[in-house]
C-alpha cells in the first residue's frame, strides 16, 4: 500500500484549515492564493477551482443560507455549454456514500455539490436526503439552504466543485467567488480561479559546451512550459522563435517524438496534478534522467518512490472524490516508475526531436517545428491551442555556420514570436571555450605545525573534450611557511581518455607540485578530480591556505584556496602590569591552552613554554588539564642555551580523545636588569604542538629521498624539521615591565645652575649623576653605578645608556656615540653633562642664558 507526503497540502486542504485561520467565529471559506488557484483563459468553459466548507458540530441549523456568487457574465454550464437551469441545479444523486447535488450522476453536469456520509470518521451533519436544497438565482449565482436539521453534534462538510464555468470573454485577473451567509454561514470571498494572457516559461535543461557543431549524443534541450492551458499562442506562423547569434544555425530538427522511460509518469502526475493542483516536483524525474551512474539512479530512483509514495497518502487524507482519482493516477506512476531500470536511461535519445512532458503534445493536434537556418520556429497556424496546461521539450542541435562570426562563449538565442514568454533571451550552450575550470570542494580546516593535514579536492572539468591537450602541465604553488606531503599522498586521476599524472615537486623548496596530461578527451569533456592531497603548515600559520595555479594548461583561475589553517593550540592569558627588573619572585597571570580539535597536543612529546631573555620562572607553576581527558606527565623547569630557567617543560602521558584545556597558574618571574621595558612574550613550543618540526615524526612521514626536494637537513642541527626557523606555535603576554608613558606624553625638566652643585665646564652644564637620569625620566631602580669602571648605566625602556668618567663617547645598547664632553668627579661625587646624556634618551635640551636655566624636554 503506498503511504503519504504532506510536503504540500492541495487546495481542498488548504480551503479546510484556512477556515479556521481566517474566519473563527462560523463556516468559513478561503483559498490557497500562493500556488493552487488555477490559471485560465477567457472566453472559454473553465474548470476552477473545489471550494470546500467545513463547519464545528452546531455552526448552522434549519433555514441557513450561502448564496454563492460568480462575476457578472460568468455562468455555470451544463455538458453542451448551456447555464444550467432549476431543473438542473434541483436534480440529485447518491454514489458511494456520497450525496451530490446537480447532477443525477449520468448527465455529465460538472458543477457538483457534494456531500460525504461520514468526514474526520464521524457522520456528517449534513448529509441525507433533502438535507440541502440549491435555488438558482442567476447563471452566476445559487443560492444553498439548509432544509434539513443537521446533527448538532456532528462536523459538516461539503465541496462545490467548479468544473465547467464559462469565463467572461475581456475578463483578466483573479476570479472571485461572493459569498453571502445567514444563519451560521458567513460572508467572505473566494479566489478560484485566475485568468491571464498565459505565458510560456522557457528553460535550457541541457546546454552543451562545443567546439565545432553539437553531437547527437549531447543535444540542446529546452523545455517549453504554459501556465495555463492555450499558453501557447494558437494560430500563429511564428507562436515561438528562437533566434541564434551570428556564425551559427539549428541543425534540422522534426516534431518527431522522442520518446523517454519516465514519460507514462510524468503523464500520471500530471493527470493527478489537473485534480488535486501542484504535487509533485519534477525534479525527480529530471533526477533520475541525468543520473551518471547505477548509485546514482537507484538513489534518484528511490526519492522519486517515495515522493509518490507520500503523495498518494496525501491525495486519500483529502477525503474526496478528486483525491481517490488523483490517487488512482498517483499509483500508476508510482508504478511505471518503479518498472524504469537504470539500462533505461543509458541509452539517451539521438534523435532530434520532441518530448511531450505532461499534458498535450502540440505538434501532434496541428503545431509544427521547422528550421530555418539560425531560427528555430514553432508553427502555430493550425493549431487551436491547448486544452489544459501542457509542457514539452524539443532535443535540437547547433551548427556552426561561420567560425569567423562565430563568438567563443555562451551561445545566447534571442526569444521572440506572438506567444508572450518568461524569458527574451536564452543561453543554449558555449562554444569554442577550450580551457579548463578549476574550483574546489569544501574547503577544510587544517591545523598549523602539524604533519599529515588534507586539503579540499580540486575539480579540474575541461569546458569542451580536448581542452587539456595532453603534454601540458598544471602546477599547484603553496604560500610560503607551507610544503606538499610525501609523494605517495599526491593524487592522479583519468576520465574520458584524459588523465593527470602526477610528476613530482618542481625546485627545492617543497612549495610546488607539477602534473602532466595523459591523453585527450573524446566526444564528452573530461572531469577529473585530485583528491586526498596532504600538506604540512609551519607552527604559527594563519588564514587561507591560497595556491597559486600554473603551468602550460590554459586553466580559469590564477589561484585556488585549498584550505583554512588555524593553529594547533590557542593560547590567552591574564596579565598583570607593572613588574620591576631585578626583582625576584614576582606574580604574573595565569596561562590557558586550548587544543583546537582533539589529539592535536601528541602524547609522548613535550609541550614547552619559552619566557625571552633575562626572565626566568621562579619555582615551578601548576598545570592543570581543565578540560577534556589529556593526561600530562612530569612538569619540570629547565634551562635553555643561556642557562636561565626560563623553560617550563610538560610531559605528554595521552593524547586527548575530546578537545583539552591546560592551565597554567602560580607563575612567578624572577628578571634580571638586562629586562627592557614592556610586555613579556611567551612562546608556545614543542614537539607536542609541532609535528612538523619532530624529527621522529618526520622521518615516519616524510620518506628521507624526499627530503632534500622540500628543504629538509639531512644532518647538523636542523636535522628532520620541516620548518626549522619557526618553533612557535604560538605567543602570548602574560605581563608587562614598568609603565611605559604614552607615546605623546613629554616630560620637561628645568635646572638653574648652581643647584645641587651643578656647574659651567668647557661651556656646557654638568649636573649630579642622578640629577641627570631623573631629568631623563629613568626610575632610580634602573640608575646603576660601578665604582670599578667608573660607569654610569641607565635603562628606560628598551634603552641601556652606558657613561664612563672621562670617556666622551656615550654607549646607547652598546654602540659607541660621540658627545661634547665627558663625566667628570669633582669633590667625590660624580658630575655628567645633561646635553650628552640626553644624546642617547632622545632629549633636546635648551639654554636660557639671562636666568642661567637649562630646559631638557624628552618625549
Amino acid at each position: 500500500m503506498l503511504k503519504v507526503r504532506s510536503k504540500r497540502f492541495s487546495l481542498l486542504m488548504a480551503l479546510v484549515f484556512a477556515f479556521t485561520m481566517v474566519f473563527p467565529w462560523g463556516a468559513a471559506f478561503a483559498a490557497d492564493y500562493d500556488s493552487n488557484v488555477p490559471v485560465v483563459d477567457d472566453d472559454k468553459i473553465q474548470d476552477l477551482e473545489t471550494v470546500t466548507v467545513q463547519l464545528d458540530p452546531g455552526e448552522v441549523s434549519e433555514g441557513a443560507r450561502l448564496t454563492m456568487r460568480l462575476p457578472s457574465d460568468f455562468e455555470f454550464v451544463d455538458k453542451d455549454g448551456n447555464a444550467m437551469t432549476q431543473a438542473d441545479w434541483s436534480k440529485t444523486s447518491v454514489a458511494g456514500g456520497v450525496y451530490q447535488y446537480g447532477t443525477n450522476g449520468t448527465d455529465g453536469i460538472k458543477n457538483i455539490i457534494s456531500v460525504p456520509e461520514n468526514y474526520r470518521g464521524d457522520t456528517n451533519a449534513l448529509w441525507g436526503a433533502g438535507m440541502l436544497e440549491i435555488k438558482k438565482l442567476a447563471d452566476n449565482e445559487i443560492q444553498l439552504t439548509v432544509a434539513g436539521t443537521p446533527d448538532p453534534g456532528a462536523d459538516g462538510y461539503f465541496s462545490f466543485k467548479l468544473g465547467a464555468v464559462y469565463v467572461d470573454e475581456g475578463f483578466d485577473g483573479d476570479i472571485e467567488m461572493t459569498l453571502d451567509g445567514t444563519g451560521g454561514f458567513d460572508d467572505g470571498t473566494l479566489t478560484v480561479g485566475r485568468v491571464t494572457g498565459g505565458e510560456v516559461d522557457i528553460d535550457v535543461i541541457d546546454a552543451p559546451n562545443f567546439g565545432d557543431d553539437t553531437s547527437a549524443d549531447d543535444p540542446v534541450v529546452i523545455r517549453f512550459k504554459e501556465d495555463r492551458a492555450g499558453g501557447l499562442a494558437d494560430g500563429e506562423d511564428e507562436s515561438i522563435k528562437l533566434v541564434l547569434p551570428d556564425g551559427f544555425e539549428w541543425a534540422n530538427v522534426s516534431a518527431k517524438a522522442v520518446e523517454s522511460p519516465l514519460s507514462k509518469a510524468e503523464g500520471y502526475v500530471a493527470d493527478a496534478e489537473d485534480l488535486i493542483g501542484d504535487v509533485v516536483d519534477n525534479d525527480i524525474f529530471t533526477a533520475i534522467k541525468n543520473s551518471d551512474d547505477e548509485a546514482e539512479f537507484d538513489t534518484a530512483k528511490s526519492d522519486a518512490l517515495t515522493e509518490l509514495s507520500n503523495e498518494y497518502t496525501a491525495a486519500g487524507a483529502l477525503g474526496t472524490l478528486s483525491g481517490d482519482r488523483a490517487q488512482t493516477a498517483l499509483e500508476k506512476a508510482y508504478d511505471a516508475v518503479d518498472d524504469v531500470e537504470y539500462s533505461d536511461i543509458q541509452t539517451k535519445a539521438t534523435t532530434y526531436g520532441v518530448e511531450s512532458i505532461w499534458g498535450e503534445n502540440p505538434f501532434e493536434n496541428g503545431a509544427e517545428l521547422y528550421v530555418d537556418g539560425d531560427e528555430l520556429i514553432i508553427d502555430t497556424s493550425s493549431f487551436d491551442g491547448t486544452n489544459e496546461d501542457s509542457c514539452f521539450e524539443i532535443r535540437v542541435g547547433i551548427k556552426v555556420e561561420d567560425e569567423t562570426d562565430a563568438e567563443t562563449g555562451d551561445v545566447i538565442a534571442k526569444v521572440k514570436g506572438e506567444t508572450t514568454c518568461t524569458q527574451s533571451e536564452i543561453v543554449v550552450g558555449t562554444y569554442g571555450d577550450y580551457d579548463v575550470t578549476m574550483e574546489t570542494g569544501d574547503v577544510p580546516t587544517i591545523y598549523a605545525g602539524q604533519l599529515e593535514q588534507i586539503i579540499a579536492d580540486v575539480k579540474v572539468n575541461e569546458s569542451v573534450a580536448g581542452s587539456m591537450t595532453e603534454g601540458r602541465s598544471l602546477l599547484l604553488t603553496l604560500p610560503a611557511g607551507a610544503k606538499w606531503g610525501q609523494d605517495a599522498d599526491m593524487d592522479e586521476d583519468d576520465d574520458n581518455k584524459a588523465s593527470l599524472e602526477y610528476v613530482g615537486l618542481v625546485g627545492d623548496d617543497g612549495r610546488t607540485a607539477k602534473w602532466r596530461v595523459n591523453g585527450e578527451s573524446s566526444n564528452d569533456a573530461g572531469e577529473l578530480k585530485l583528491g586526498d592531497m596532504e600538506v604540512m603548515v609551519e607552527p604559527g600559520f594563519e588564514g587561507d591556505l591560497v595556491a597559486e595555479v600554473g603551468g602550460t594548461m590554459p586553466v580559469d583561475v590564477d589561484e585556488i584556496t585549498l584550505a583554512k589553517v588555524v593553529p594547533a593550540v590557542k593560547v590567552s592569558a591574564e596579565k598583570v602590569d607593572g613588574l620591576i627588573i631585578g626583582r625576584d619572585a614576582q606574580d604574573v597571570g595565569d596561562i590557558t591552552i586550548t587544543e583546537a580539535a582533539d589529539g592535536l597536543i601528541k602524547d609522548g612529546e613535550d609541550l614547552v613554554i619559552d619566557l625571552p631573555r633575562g626572565v626566568a620562572f621562579t619555582g615551578e607553576p601548576e598545570v592543570t588539564v581543565t578540560e577534556g581527558d589529556l593526561e600530562i606527565d612530569d612538569v619540570s623547569i629547565k634551562d635553555d642555551d643561556s642557562d636561565e630557567d626560563n623553560l617550563l617543560v610538560i610531559g605528554i602521558n595521552d593524547a586527548s580523545a575530546e578537545a583539552s584545556t591546560i592551565v597554567i597558574s602560580g607563575i612567578q618571574y624572577s628578571l634580571d636588569r638586562t629586562v627592557a621595558e614592556g610586555d613579556i612574550k611567551v612562546s608556545v613550543k614543542g614537539s607536542a604542538v609541532n609535528e612538523v618540526n619532530d624529527e621522529d615524526a618526520v622521518k615516519d612521514e616524510i620518506p628521507t629521498e624526499e627530503w632534500d626536494a622540500r628543504d629538509i637537513d639531512e644532518d647538523g642541527d636542523d636535522e628532520g624539521l620541516v620548518f626549522p626557523q619557526k618553533e612557535d606555535a604560538a605567543v602570548v603576554v602574560n605581563a608587562s615591565v614598568g609603565t611605559p608613558a604614552p607615546t605623546d606624553q613629554k616630560l620637561t625638566t628645568t635646572i638653574t645652575l648652581g643647584d645641587n652643585g651643578s656647574y659651567i665646564s668647557d661651556g656646557r652644564i654638568m649636573v649630579q649623576l642622578r640629577d641627570a637620569a631623573t631629568a631623563l625620566g629613568v626610575e632610580p631602580q634602573n640608575i646603576f653605578w660601578d665604582n670599578a669602571t667608573k660607569s654610569a648605566t641607565f635603562v628606560k625602556g628598551e634603552r641601556v645608556v652606558q657613561i664612563t668618567v672621562g670617556d666622551p663617547q656615550v654607549k646607547l645598547n652598546g654602540t659607541a656615540l660621540p658627545t661634547d664632553k665627558g663625566a667628570e668627579i669633582k669633590d667625590g661625587r660624580t658630575f655628567v653633562s645633561l646635553s650628552a646624556a640626553g644624546v642617547a634618551l632622545n632629549a633636546v635640551t635648551a639654554w636660557d642664558n639671562d636666568t642661567k636655566t637649562a630646559t631638557l624636554t624628552v618625549k
